[in-house]
């Protein structure tokens, strides 16, 4: 069985609905098998979500934090930090230690570069449908990219 809580500890979030990170760590080849721990979809469709999801938090961190003049400087940026898979690899394999936690078929004996990429993906997509805000998935990504956190910013309406 997974060791749910101890990637929660590593992730610094918990889940609500624990069946979302057991999505994101289950590949086909276990639902194949039919293994008990797997869940009965697999990571794809979180992993689809999170990508879209990554872009857009780290644009906003970089946006909130830089002062890019323009929209290519913003894009430079931010492919320095997504623009190949081998830094999500590196999350995946070296911060998050996925090796112990992705649920797969007894065929998979090795977890490819792509593998670690696609689950980060995927539990970064697990935790945007499972937080009731954006603010969780910020503060992961920050964590785990080494930026700084999302500024808060004064509302004038709050103030009144």
């Amino acid at each position: 069985m997974v060791n749910y809580a101890a990637l929660e500890s590593i992730l610094g979030y918990n889940f609500n609905e624990i069946s979302l990170l057991q999505q994101a760590l289950t590949t086909q080849s276990a639902i194949n098998e039919r293994r008990t721990d797997a869940h009965q979809r697999s990571y794809q469709t979180l992993e689809f979500l999170g990508d879209a999801v990554l872009k857009s938090v780290i644009a906003r961190l970089l946006y909130d934090h830089n002062n890019y003049q323009t929209e290519r400087e913003l894009h430079d940026g931010i492919t320095s930090y997504i623009g190949n898979r081998t830094k999500l690899c590196q999350i995946g394999r070296e911060s998050m230690n996925l090796e112990q936690f992705i649920i797969r078929g007894r065929g998979v004996k090795e977890i490819t570069n792509d593998m670690y990429a696609d689950h980060v993906e995927a539990i970064l997509g697990a935790i945007s449908l499972d937080s009731p805000d954006d603010l969780a998935v910020f503060k992961v990504v920050s964590r785990l990219w080494n930026l700084p956190q999302r500024r808060q910013r004064s509302s004038p309406r709050g103030q009144l």
